[in-house]
């Protein structure tokens, strides 16, 4: 197990309404680097929301979301620099305008003139309007990446290709080296390649790599959704519901492969309903019940708490 204190992941007052109703209310949360941890609540407690917020998918009603200290989905002002400039240009423009007047253009001014004021409106709105939460490919180039409850493939593409996929946000290659097939782009895909067959072999996947991902069994699938998601090189890893469908050999071997995830130095973030996975490989578990989080700590505290006991133990999981 991790004993590593630093946070990577921080949620601070976190909420996300949806028409009125509180997915999630006033959250507050930790990930801690190196660590296992498992968010469980029953169906409707707001986890899948909660990474839908993390990611970039949602933006939060209001709160905000920490990234290795630094903010990824709270509100933020566009740069400033903008406004001396456009001050300064409105006060140069009637000058000129002035002076085209006296030259006879006095159409060309008035034109000038109504074209710069709408410019410059468009402009100090644009300014003045906050930036909202980081897209989800920009989540990704920082270094979060997920999985989801329902296994999202690219069915008709290969094993490898899938994998292949997972890693275009630390491409180096623009859109020049695709279009001319330069060298270091051709040095990158070779490379490219070495990395996703190394990453299935760490997942446990076998066989021909050039197959469609939908020929597959069940199991294999959900590994090949997380090597993708392990291929854009992250320090942060969420799985909603990994071992959804699993028989329990296959439970007992994605167990594995979530411990060496996080002996890899991967931070593990997991949302899942099997109690025996969650109590079985967990550092930390915090429990969600109608958006808000009611208790937190080691398993074994966690599944003693009377409150857990009622909320989700006692009348059954998502």
């Amino acid at each position: 197990m991790g004993h590593n204190t630093e946070e990577i992941l921080t949620v601070k007052n976190l909420t996300k309404s949806f028409g009125g109703l509180d997915a999630l209310k006033d959250l507050e949360l930790s990930v801690e680097r190196g660590q296992i941890v498992s968010l469980i609540g029953p169906n409707g407690a707001g986890k899948t929301t909660l990474f839908n917020v993390i990611t970039g998918i949602y933006e939060p009603t209001e709160g905000e979301i920490y990234f290795r200290g630094k903010p990824i989905s709270r509100k933020r002002r566009r740069p400033l620099w903008f406004i001396p400039l456009i001050v300064a240009t409105m006060v140069l423009i009637p000058v000129v305008a002035y002076m085209f007047a006296r030259a006879g253009f006095g159409w060309l001014a008035t034109t000038g003139i109504t074209l710069f004021f709408v410019g410059a409106v468009s402009v100090l709105g644009w300014v003045m309007m906050p930036k909202g939460s980081l897209s989800p490919d920009r989540v990704s180039y920082l270094g979060i990446s997920r999985t989801f409850q329902n296994i999202r493939l690219f069915n008709q593409m290969s094993v490898l290709e899938n994998v292949l996929m997972g890693m275009y946000t630390k491409t180096r290659s623009g859109f020049w080296d695709a279009l001319f097939n330069t060298r270091g782009k051709v040095k990158e895909d070779r490379q490219a390649i070495k990395e996703a067959i190394k990453i299935l072999k760490f997942v446990g996947i076998k066989g021909d790599y050039n197959s469609e991902a939908s020929s597959l069994p069940y199991g294999e699938q959900r590994r090949l959704e997380i090597a993708r998601a392990l291929a854009s090189k992250p320090d942060l890893i969420l799985l909603d519901e990994p071992a959804a469908g699993m028989n329990p050999v296959e439970t007992k071997d994605l167990m594995e492969l979530i411990g060496r995830i996080r002996d890899s130095g991967i931070t593990v973030f997991l949302i899942e309903h099997d109690m025996k996975v969650v109590m079985g490989i967990s550092d930390k578990v915090s429990v969600l019940d109608y958006g808000r989080k009611i208790a937190e700590g080691t398993p074994e505290e966690v599944q003693n708490d009377p409150r857990v006991i009622e909320a989700y133990l006692g009348r059954g999981g998502e």
